[in-house]
Formats: structure tokens, sequence, C-alpha cells
């Protein structure tokens, strides 16, 4: 008869496990006699010394049955095991099973002869006066003085240890009838791993018919398996070669196409999309799965796009054109299209997309500073010009308004310093060329003294200032000079730009890990759309009155760039025609 792979690996697990249980039971049971044996022994003895306790070795020396006897039936209930008093010349004077004066002298016994020695005797024999075999353990019955006066012995049945071997080898099969049910199932679930590979070729082949090649049958066994697995792995390796260096070679051009920060899309000659990188799904919101197939139009609508795609398509020339989105994101491209080809011959296009939204916006700024510059650079400078050339033109000599002549070119001249002053500082705050000289500052007294310096100018402008700062505030690491001039340019706006008999409040609070200011004032206030932009340089809300109070437009620029040199933040909050807020906030 002709056994199967699965039922050999069955048998083969039985036959295991009968083998390891039977050398397992041999050796269980043989050491579990002898331990049960020792444990036997040492509880007996146990017993023995408890029982020296309630007949004490003078009794035992006074060689009378009729006070040991009694005493011996009392402690028997306790023990549950055979106690026998033996006197020194081996007299039994007490039994707990037999009548101690019909019984033979025990002096020839090998446990009392070991006993009267001084030691812990055991023995094990048939007793003819129980008619059972028995374990017998004695132990020396001492005076104070360590005499020895007689024997106290123990037995018990030896078949309390065959008990406990009957009942360990019981459990021992109920385990070898658990091991062969469970080797059953283990055979079957064996059985089922050793046929995977044969599910494995019929599933591969399948695969293949279908034209995917690039897998490999696991060969873990020499056997007509896994022959014939490596039958089918070398078949089909030359062509996974070849699949897989296409595929390499499609995974290059893929990471360096998504690592590029430009935006690239490549279409065929009708217009459909072959692939886009990652730069073109942030751009347009999109994913490379909903467009690639498309039409460039229908997947990305933007018409300036699609007509430099058709022009490289219908030329077959390189294009190149700058294009500015609004939608979905407000940024400015070079793109850089090119015709592809193939052994001369074209089969699409691929189109570039730089982003050089930030060098535009770079060159707007430079432009706009160039412009606002030269703007209030040319009124000091043509003020002093006029009154110059009316000075060279006869008025120096009219005392009535040639004083006044040169004080307004000293008033623009000082102006034209500061400006520039300004310039350079923010120039050099901005390049990062002046760092702050961190160093602690108390911020409530330089708060304190720099609201003092105003004093003058507060009185002339009739404008009341208040101060609510708490006792003490934090100590911080700051540039003083860098924070008072932030202090000075602050209360300096607050006052310029307040009413008469207005106010000026100062308040300083601190949080567990930073520091706020605020500078209120109860000015005009500033409107709403042009909060966004009153940091920026030159920008003024009433351009007038702000040459006219000799600011340079500059101020706040400063401010800004200080505080968040100190790795602080710094904002306004304004209402029209109730004052404005300025604050700043400084980490501890």
């Amino acid at each position: 008869m002709k056994i199967n792979l699965t039922s050999k690996l069955i048998l083969n697990y039985l036959l295991l496990v009968l083998l390891v249980f039977s050398f397992t039971t041999i050796t269980i049971l043989h050491k579990l006699s002898r331990e049960s044996k020792l444990q036997l022994e040492d509880e007996m003895v146990t017993r023995a010394q408890l029982i020296s306790e309630f007949i004490p070795a003078e009794l035992i020396s006074q060689g009378n049955p009729k006070l040991v006897q009694p005493l011996i039936f009392k402690i028997k209930q306790k023990t549950n095991s055979r106690i026998t008093i033996i006197a020194k010349n081996g007299i039994v004077l007490g039994d707990s099973e037999s009548n101690p004066e019909t019984m033979e002298n025990h002096g020839t016994r090998p446990e009392v002869i070991e006993a009267l020695n001084g030691k812990i005797g055991y023995s094990t024999r048939y007793s003819f006066t129980v008619l059972k075999p028995m374990l017998y353990a004695a132990i020396p019955a001492k005076t104070g003085t360590g005499e020895i006066t007689g024997v106290i012995r123990i037995a018990l049945p030896t078949t309390l240890v065959k008990y406990l071997t009957v009942n360990t080898l019981s459990n021992l099969w109920f385990g070898l009838l658990l091991a062969l049910f469970l080797t059953i199932i283990l055979g079957y679930i064996s059985a089922y791993f050793v046929t995977k590979p044969i599910r494995q070729i019929n599933q591969i082949t399948q695969n293949a018919i279908r034209g995917d090649l690039n897998q490999k049958i696991p060969v873990f066994t020499k056997d007509e398996i896994g022959n014939l697995a490596r039958s089918l792995n070398q078949l089909f390796q030359q062509l996974q070669g070849t699949m897989s260096e296409i595929k390499r070679e499609q995974n290059k051009l893929t990471a360096i196409i998504s690592s590029m920060t430009e935006g690239v899309v490549a279409c065929d000659l009708s217009g459909n999309i072959l692939l886009v990188n990652k730069t073109i799904e942030n751009i347009f919101s999109v994913t490379r799965t909903e467009v690639q197939g498309k039409m460039l139009l229908e997947a990305i609508r933007n018409n300036d796009l699609d007509k430099i795609l058709n022009d490289v398509l219908r030329s077959g020339q390189p294009q190149q054109s700058e294009l500015t989105l609004l939608l979905p994101v407000q940024k400015t491209f070079l793109i850089y299209a090119s015709p592809l080809t193939s052994e001369e011959t074209p089969f699409g296009a691929v189109l570039v997309m730089h982003d050089i939204t930030e060098i535009r916006r770079l060159e707007n700024i430079r432009k706009e500073f160039i412009s606002n510059v030269s703007h209030e650079l040319r009124t000091p400078l043509t003020s002093i010009r006029g009154f110059v050339e009316t000075l060279l033109n006869g008025a120096l000599e009219d005392k009535n308004n040639n004083r006044r002549f040169l004080n307004i070119i000293h008033d623009h001249a000082q102006r034209l310093g500061k400006l520039i002053d300004d310039i350079l500082e923010l120039s050099k705050i901005e390049s990062r060329e002046i760092q702050p000289n961190l160093q602690p500052v108390d911020l409530r007294e330089l708060i304190l003294e720099t609201a003092e310096s105003f004093s003058p100018q507060l009185q002339k402008a009739k404008i009341q200032l208040r101060r609510q700062l708490p006792a003490s505030l934090p100590t911080i690491n700051a540039d003083r000079d860098q924070l008072k001039q932030v202090l000075i340019n602050l209360l300096d706006n607050a006052i310029k730009f307040n009413r008469e008999n207005g106010s000026v409040t100062i308040i300083a609070t601190a949080a567990p890990d930073s520091i706020k200011i605020q500078v209120t004032d109860s000015g005009q206030g500033i409107p709403a759309k042009d909060l966004p932009r009153i940091f920026e340089r030159f920008y003024r809300v009433d351009k007038a009155r702000s040459r006219e109070l000799g600011g340079t437009g500059l101020g706040l620029a400063i401010v800004k760039h200080i505080i968040e040199a100190h790795q602080g933040r710094i904002g306004v909050e304004s209402v029209e025609e109730k004052g404005s807020t300025f604050w700043f906030t400084l980490p501890l």
C-alpha cells in the first residue's frame, strides 16, 4: 500500500513522540521514586523530633512501658504513622500498632543500631508485626547532657511511595494521549505547509500565463517538489532579469523626476499626459493617477500651458515662456518646453516649470525700495537746493529771512542724515551684520528710564503718560540699546500721532514663558486696510503729516527686525478714531 506524504509525516511525529515519552517516563519514574522516598524520610524524622518533645529521654531511661505506652496512644492520632519507643537495651517500651510486651527485642534492627550510635537510621523491610513492607526512620533520644537513653522510631508503609509514583504515571499517560492528539493535528498542519509549494507553483504558473513573470517560487526542500520549483525558477530567470532591468531604469527615471524641485509634465503626440512629478501635483492640487492618460487641458485647466504644449508639438522646436498663475496658487513660473524624440522620431513633449516667484518678488522689492529711497531723498534735497539758490541770489543779505532760510536748510539736512542713518541701520539689521548683544536687562527700569526721557515732548504736546507696570518684571537676556530704540520709536510715534490732551499708556505683563509690552495711544487710529503693511519700509498712513513731523518711514521696520532678532513677536491693533496699540513680546 502506498503511503502519501501526509501519512508519512504523521507517523514520524507519532513515533518520535512515543520514543521521547518512553525515555522521559523511565527517567521521571526513577527520579520520582527516589525523591519521594527521601521526602518521606525527612518527614518521618521531623515527626520523630516532635515526638521527642512529648516523650523525653529521661522518661525513656526509666524503662517503664506503663509510662510510655499511654503517651504513644495520645500522639498516634496526631502523627498518622506507626510510633515505636525502644530502650537502650533494645526492649520495646511502647508501640502504636502492637503490645510492646509481646514484641521481640529490637536492638538488632539496622535503624535502631544507627540511632543508638547517635545517628539517624533508615531502613526498608517487611514488617511481620503489621504484615506489610514499611519504611523506618529512627533518631536517638538524648538527655540534656547528651546521653542517649533510647530510640524514637517512626514507620510508614512503602505503599505511599508507590502511590505517588502511580499517580504521576497516570498523569504522564494522560500527557501522552494529549501529545498524540496534538501530533495528529500538527501532522496535518505540517502536511499543509509541505504541499504549499505545489499550490504556489500552480499559482505562479497561472500568473506567468497572464504575463506576470516577476515572481520566484521559494525552495525549502531537495525532494521532487524542490526540484520542480528550481526548474521553474530557472525557466523564468531570464525573463525576470529582463523585466527587472526595465523596472530599474523606470525607477531611476521616476526617482530623478520626483526629486526635482521643478514641475515636470510629459505628454505624447496627442497631448495626453504620460507622467507628472510631485511638484506638479502640489502646484495644481492633482494626483498622478487622476491626470495620467488625460489631455493636458482636461487635467490641468490652464490655456496658456496648453498653448505652449501645442506650439512645441506643432513646431518640434523648444519653447520658453513666463507664466503667472492666480489659481490654485499665485505664483510665477518660467516654462521650458522641449520635444521628446527617440532615434530622431518625436513621440511627445516635456514641460519643465521653474518657480521664479521669489525672484520676481525680490526684484519688485528692490525696485520699490529704490523708488522710495529716491523719493525720500529728493524731497529734502529739493528744499535744500531751493533755499541755497535763494540765498545765493541775494537773500543771504536779507537779515530778516536769511537765518530762517538757514534753519530750514539745517532741518532738511538733519532729516536727510537721519534718513540715511536709518537706511544703513536697517540694512545692517537685515543682513545680520548687527547681532544683539545679549545681557541681563531689567525691563521695568528700562521702560521707566525711556519714558522719563520723553517728559519735555509730553509736556509740549499736552499728553499724559500712564504706566501700568508690575512691581517687578523678570530679568531677560536682550540687547539693552536695541530694546531702548524699540521703546523710543513706539513712544515717539504714540506722541507724534496723538491728539492734544490725549494719553499714552505703557503696559507690561509677564507670562510663564514671555513678557508682553504694549504702547497704547488715543490718536486717530490706523485704517484697517493699512494695518497689514504698517511695518513695511517707507510705508506711511498719513504721508504728509509723517514728513511734517520728521518721520523717515523706517522706524517701525527697524522695530520689527529688532524684535524678530530677539526671537520675539510684534503686532498692532487699531480702531479708527479710538487710537492704536503697538505690542511686542520677548521670550524669557
